[in-house]
């Protein structure tokens, strides 16, 4: 484990550390600590090895990070996220004070969360309200410490909100508008999937809806809708099959080729995986 630091920051700076219950470590999130750091032009931190994550959004000034090898900027309203058991180096970037507010967390929605802000290089992302992030972020402070299970589920609100915050804020045309445009395209698909599910949609067909190579768009449609292509039309069949099911008395062997199904078999099979109940059942019980 590597950790160097100077911690150069102003007196009116916060640092606040708390340890984790039992309790808070089966929720989503916890929170290890949290500080509001104001920061010199001599301060620094270096560090490795250390399996938590770490959320830093710049109030005023500039940062810079280098993580993995790569360098950035953190100027106001931006925020990076990092998993701090890889190297990272961060400072004051200028002679200006840099004004920052971070929280080191943990839990078992980390991963998830930082996989879909970061994907395989880290994003620096600008948030649209920053009153609205600092006022969260201002929350999930004044929990810490109480460790009740009231305020661990107010931190792991809290950090939920900030994490969605960032993924929201990813894809937002002012922040990249490659992948504004990457989501018009994919949404484009989906229209197409919603408009055709019922009838044999092949892979091909849809790569040729948007220009792109098979590779790229399975990366583009799992980045923009968490499945697969297949998944996604499978997922869309089960789910107007089960509207199907409940409002009308149409047998499960006219349902499955009304929602696009060769088979009732392969039918049953892929409703009961879904759903955990076979088409009748589910008729039957809901």
């Amino acid at each position: 484990m590597l950790l160097n630091y100077n911690a150069d920051i102003t007196e009116n700076s916060r640092w606040l550390v708390t340890t984790p219950n039992d309790t808070s470590k089966k929720l989503p999130f916890f929170m290890n600590e949290i500080g509001h750091f104001i920061c010199n032009k001599d301060y620094y931190t270096e560090r490795e090895g250390q399996k938590n994550y770490f959320l830093m959004y710049t109030v005023s000034g500039c940062g810079y990070l280098k993580y993995k090898n790569n360098e950035y900027l953190l100027p106001a309203g931006t925020v990076a996220l990092i998993y701090c058991d890889n190297y990272q180096y961060y400072k004051t970037h200028s002679d200006e004070k840099w004004n920052y507010r971070w929280v080191h967390f943990n839990g078992s929605s980390a991963k998830t969360y930082i996989d879909l802000i970061n994907g395989n290089n880290l994003s620096v992302i600008t948030i649209d309200d920053k009153l609205d992030f600092e006022q969260t972020y201002e929350k999930l402070m004044d929990n810490v410490g109480l460790n009740d299970i009231t305020s661990n589920i107010q931190v792991s609100m809290c950090i939920t909100e900030l994490l969605s915050k960032c993924v929201v804020g990813k894809l937002n045309p002012e922040n990249n508008k490659t992948n504004y445009q990457h989501k018009q395209e994919i949404e484009i698909v989906i229209n197409y999937i919603i408009t055709n599910y019922n009838k044999k949609i092949t892979l091909d067909e849809l790569c040729e809806i948007i220009y792109v190579s098979k590779f790229h768009f399975l990366k583009l449609f799992k980045t923009y809708t968490g499945f697969t292509p297949y998944g996604y039309l499978i997922n869309y069949r089960i789910n107007r099959a089960k509207q199907l099911l409940k409002n009308t008395d149409i047998s499960v062997n006219d349902i499955c080729v009304l929602v696009g199904f060769n088979d009732e078999s392969s039918f049953i099979k892929q409703f009961k995986k879904a759903t955990g109940y076979t088409p009748l059942n589910y008729r039957r019980f809901f």
